[in-house]
């Protein structure tokens, strides 16, 4: 995800509350990296950036298909995972 010497890049501000600040704080600190690369890697993220064309577009067009902008799919597909999680059983499988 970093900057190719060839790639346009832009500078965007923006205003965030100061508990979103503090919690993008703590996890670029645990994650050895600068708050600006955490920030640039959540956007590339939400733009399916990285991912191969195949997968972008059966994400996109499921996000179609169910009607719902961005983030309403994303939180969609996150709590599908939740539900998941909960049918498995709290004890979590150990990989090996």
């Amino acid at each position: 995800m970093g900057q190719r010497p060839s790639e346009e890049t832009e500078l965007v501000a923006t205003r965030v509350p100061t508990a979103v600040s503090r919690q993008l704080e703590a996890m670029a600190g645990a994650e050895k990296r600068a708050i600006s690369s955490l920030a640039r890697a959540i956007i590339e993220n939400f733009f399916y950036v990285g991912l191969p064309p195949q997968m972008r577009t059966a994400l996109e067009e499921d996000e179609k298909r169910l009607g719902m902008n961005r983030r309403d799919y994303i939180n969609h597909l996150l709590f599908e995972r939740m539900r998941a999680i909960e049918k498995r059983g709290s004890t979590p499988k150990t990989r090996k």
